[in-house]
């Protein structure tokens, strides 16, 4: 089996929570759809999905992850760069830069 963000996107909903979903809106001022998935969550998913894959696989759904412009999936995005295993390269600083063009809050 191939790792890639509908992997992520499935546990990501399966965390949904409505209630928490429309807190989380109004507490980041944000116009993205939330799944309402916390950050302890959001994180177990990353560490349990993100164990075997490459770092070019991860990059990849980092960036399929970000460029949803969802809430939930961008957080999920932003712990994938953020692992151990992902090197100062110049392809990660790409992606960096394709991700702060839609940075337009505190938390994203």
């Amino acid at each position: 089996m191939t790792l890639n963000a509908s992997h992520f996107l499935d546990a990501l909903k399966s965390y949904s929570n409505p209630t928490r979903a429309e807190q989380d809106k109004r507490y980041h001022k944000s116009h993205r759809e939330h799944f309402g998935v916390s950050a302890s969550q959001s994180g177990q998913i990353v560490k349990n999905l993100t164990k075997t894959a490459s770092e070019n696989e991860l990059l990849v759904i980092a960036k399929d992850l970000w460029d949803t412009n969802q809430f939930d999936p961008m957080i999920s995005a932003t712990k994938i760069l953020a692992l151990p295993k992902i090197k100062p390269t110049q392809e990660l600083w790409t992606l960096l830069l394709h991700c702060l063009k839609q940075v337009d809050g505190w938390a994203l």
